[in-house]
């Protein structure tokens, strides 16, 4: 078991951390490639989040047979404190989602590198997601603006059980 009050990164030396039994993440667990890839694998484990998950640049989330659980956040993009400061940009998750938490996303316009994006490689359940967003003063949004801030190549089950996009 490892108990994460601050922040657990795999990336910054081009490190990896395996998981095979139990995350608490109460704070940030991060896959980062600031100095090479970082990679998060987690396998027949469990992770109760209670903060924010996350991957920048080529870095790697691997989540098969996981269990997360917890009423933290993924997140689209480099995470900075709050999601304000964050960065907008795209989370690939090498495996199945089942979140009970949030997803957690930034838009700053309509173009692909101005929102963020979860990318699931299997199959995403929502059921019980929150989606949380903010738009920064810059942006304005029409009616008929178009994200797609959620893809899964499994498919997707179940809908965000509420949203709250400031």
């Amino acid at each position: 078991v490892i108990n994460n009050g601050g922040f657990l990164s795999a990336g910054f030396n081009a490190g990896t951390i395996t998981n095979l039994g139990a995350i608490n993440n109460t704070n940030s667990l991060a896959a980062t490639s600031t100095n090479g890839v970082g990679v998060i694998t987690s396998t027949n484990g469990t992770i109760n989040n209670d903060g924010v998950i996350y991957e920048i640049g080529d870095s790697e989330l691997n989540f098969s047979a996981l269990t997360l659980s917890g009423s933290g956040g993924v997140f689209g993009g480099r995470f900075s404190t709050a999601l304000f400061n964050s960065t907008p940009g795209t989370t690939t998750i090498n495996g199945p989602l089942i979140n009970s938490g949030k997803a957690l996303v930034r838009i700053d316009g309509t173009t692909a590198e101005d929102f963020s994006v979860i990318e699931v490689l299997g199959a995403a359940n929502l059921t019980g997601t929150t989606l949380e967003g903010v738009t920064p003063n810059t942006y304005v949004h029409s009616m008929g603006d178009d994200f797609e801030i959620l893809t899964a190549t499994g498919g997707v089950t179940g809908t965000f059980s509420a949203t709250d996009l400031t």
